[in-house]
């Protein structure tokens, strides 16, 4: 292989590495955040007084999002919360199916902060929805890494 051949590889294995290590250094603090939440913030059952679609703009994008008003008591003190872009689509089909789930009248389970319960999290237990996106980094990373490991392979040979 030509030495400008290596040099070439080896660039692209370092970018690589870095990526897979940036996606790591990203998804491992944000995997620890959540799984505070689920351990740490209390759980209650809320009764969802509305649930709505509503169109918002997002980095110039129109996108429909879910919206739900919920009431709930924490520390038996009567909580209001509002939950905004539970879901977001780009076809309002798609975020009324989510807005289904959680209908007007439905109890739902959720957890909320003890120092401001009107922070409030959905899903936390469906591990898989709940913990996707820092696995994906994860994932993400360790293929990249791979991939670098690969790369620096092939400049050996």
């Amino acid at each position: 292989m030509q030495s400008s051949s290596r040099v070439t590889i080896s660039v692209f294995a370092i970018a690589a590495f870095l990526f897979g290590v940036a996606s790591i250094a990203l998804g491992v603090p944000f995997f620890w955040k959540q799984n505070a939440v689920v351990r740490n913030w209390p759980q209650a059952v809320a009764q969802v007084q509305r649930s709505e679609v509503v169109q918002i703009v997002q980095g110039g994008q129109q996108l429909w999002a879910t919206r739900f008003e919920l009431s709930f008591e924490a520390d038996g003190k009567p909580v209001q919360a509002t939950v905004k872009g539970y879901r977001q689509s780009f076809t309002r089909e798609h975020a009324e199916e989510a807005a289904r789930r959680f209908a007007a009248g439905q109890p739902v389970i959720v957890r909320y902060d003890p120092a401001d319960p009107t922070e409030i999290r959905l899903d936390t237990d469906q591990p898989m929805r709940y913990y996707q996106l820092p696995i994906a980094l994860a994932l993400t990373g360790a293929i990249f890494i791979g991939i670098a490991m690969a790369l620096f392979y092939v400049t050996k040979l």
